[in-house]
Order: structure tokens, then C-alpha cells, then sequence
């Protein structure tokens, strides 16, 4: 974790649950709820419930899963997310990407696979329509 230097806090820093700062290196795998935000480095699997933001500066390699995931920064490897991914003009996505809504601003990349299509869901089923025998004359 980091702290405000100044007590200058970035841009939507007050709905964040924790963040990774420049400089910090984080191995292994990394579990998060809420909103968080990556401006370090990572290497493994991050898993966020809810909203992950990856700084200018950040770069992870590995696995990421989450709802939402917002990229400005360098992402090598996998992402699933159940909601949207979304791509800023100084992001960059090598690998594959899992996600039902994909969104690349201008500048933006992603060098790889994209796989958008989500599970069908089962419509509910529709009786057989019964066939009434027709008097003969």
C-alpha cells in the first residue's frame, strides 16, 4: 500500500478499497474486493470482485479476473471479466482478452485474442403445442 505525500490524492482516490504504488513489486496472487487501483508492478493472479484500475505506470503479467477492469496501463497475459474492459488511449493489452463488453479509446491496443460472446442464457421452455384431432365427415 502507499500513502499521500502532501496529502495530494489522486483523482477518484476516495472511492478506493487500497492501491499499489510506483516502485512496489508484488509475486503471487492478490484477492481483492471494492475498487483498487495498480500503479506498481505485479507478476500472478489478481482477482477483484468489483473495479480494477491499472495506472499509466502499472504492468502486470498473468492472469486478472474481475467485473470491471479499467487499463492504462501494460497488461501481459489473461483477462476474464464478467462486466467490461475498457482500454485507454496509453493502454496496452497483450494476450487474451474474456469479457462480454470491450472498450478501446483511440490509442489504445490489444494485441491478441478477444473473446466476447457470453453464456447464452436458457429461455425458459415453451410447451409442444398439442395437435386436437379434427372430426372426420
Amino acid at each position: 500500500m502507499g500513502k499521500w505525500i502532501g496529502g495530494n490524492k489522486p483523482e477518484g482516490a476516495d472511492e478506493w478499497t487500497g492501491f499499489i504504488d510506483q516502485g512496489v513489486k508484488v509475486e503471487g496472487t492478490l484477492d481483492i474486493s471494492g475498487t483498487f487501483r495498480v500503479d506498481g508492478n505485479i507478476k500472478g493472479k489478481v482477482r477483484c470482485k468489483d473495479k480494477l484500475i491499472i495506472g499509466e505506470k502499472a504492468h502486470i503479467e498473468g492472469e486478472i479476473e474481475g467485473a470491471v477492469v479499467l487499463v492504462a496501463g501494460k497488461i501481459t497475459g489473461t483477462i476474464r471479466c464478467s462486466d467490461r474492459v475498457e482500454v485507454s488511449p496509453t493502454g496496452l493489452i497483450e494476450g487474451e482478452v474474456h469479457t462480454p463488453t470491450l472498450v478501446i479509446e483511440a490509442g489504445g491496443v490489444v494485441e491478441g485474442n478477444c473473446h466476447m460472446r457470453s453464456e447464452p442464457k436458457s429461455a425458459p421452455a415453451k410447451p409442444e403445442p398439442r395437435l386436437t384431432p379434427q372430426p372426420q365427415s
